[in-house]
């Protein structure tokens, strides 16, 4: 047996582990996985209408948590095909994910009338589009496609990050910064493993620069009424 054939075997029957990319997915799901059910239980009174839409919006968004950081196993195992599957799959899910979103972050508006909110979910359910359909459509760009997956994932970030500041008793602006810094890992990464930063970062960049330049001219200073 030569070495390139035991080197196909063993790829071919390696275990399937966790990329860089699948941890940061797993780090990230430990945020709504925590934060929600804490806020539920110290600050109960600040909990929206329990609707069936939140309940799609909290599963569906699970379900994509899950299914970042289960294609990066599958990928590790080389199985390429499921996840290939899964990939078109998540389209659905994604739909699922952004209309239910939209369709709370309206209830929302509706009840409290607090604009910066309305605006910064709005703002973000689109960069997740953005970010999906750009790992879609450029899905054969495999660096690039990890990457816009995990930014359309920190997209979904806000509301969680928002429950840990409730805990906290900060404001709901304390956890944008914390939303950047996140965004930011990524181009942080490319720098020190590549030494440059690569076009996905340097889109990343660009999209947060624009939202931030959005909420600055449209979204005053409020402050965020009970019940969110």
């Amino acid at each position: 047996m030569t070495n390139s054939t035991v080197t196909r075997t063993v790829r071919k029957h390696s275990l399937p582990s966790l990329s860089v990319w699948g941890g940061f997915a797993l780090a990230l799901f430990m945020v709504p996985l925590l934060g929600f059910p804490l806020h539920a239980i110290v600050q109960p009174d600040r909990l929206p209408p329990m609707r069936l839409e939140l309940h799609v919006h909290a599963v569906s968004s699970g379900l994509w948590f899950m299914l970042v950081i289960g294609q990066s196993f599958l990928i590790s195992g080389r199985m390429h095909q499921l996840h290939r599957r899964l990939g078109w799959a998540s389209i659905g899910l994604a739909l699922i994910v952004l209309t239910s979103g939209v369709m709370i972050t309206i209830q929302f508006y509706d009840r409290t009338e607090f604009f910066a909110f309305y605006l910064g979910s709005l703002v973000s359910f689109g960069m997740f589009a953005l970010f999906f359909a750009s790992g879609i459509i450029w899905r054969k760009r495999r660096e690039f496609h990890r990457r816009m997956m995990i930014f359309a994932t920190i997209c979904l970030m806000p509301a969680a990050l928002n429950r840990f500041a409730f805990l906290l008793g900060f404001s709901p602006g304390f956890s944008g910064p914390i939303w950047i810094f996140l965004a930011m890992l990524v181009p942080i990464y490319d720098l020190l493993t590549m030494r440059r930063l690569t076009s996905a970062s340097v889109m990343a960049i660009v999209v947060w620069a624009g939202m931030i330049v959005i909420m600055g001219i449209f979204a005053g200073e409020q402050t965020l009424p009970a019940g969110r």
